[in-house]
Parts: C-alpha cells; structure tokens; sequence
C-alpha cells in the first residue's frame, strides 16, 4: 500500500518535471529566434 503510494508520488513528480521542462522550452526557442 505504502508503496503504491510513493510510486504515485514519483509518478506525479515526474509529470510534473516534464510539464515544467515544457513550459521551459517555447521561452528558450524564442530567446534563440530573437
């Protein structure tokens, strides 16, 4: 049980890192275009 929940843990954090890494990238493409 416990463990479920720390995998659904790691799950959300790692969505959370790529949404994040992401958001990041349009705003370095841009910085690059200008």
């Amino acid at each position: 049980m416990l463990y479920g929940v720390m995998n659904l843990g790691g799950q959300a954090l790692f969505l959370t890192k790529i949404t994040y890494w992401l958001d990041k990238t349009p705003t370095l493409d841009e910085k690059y275009r200008s």
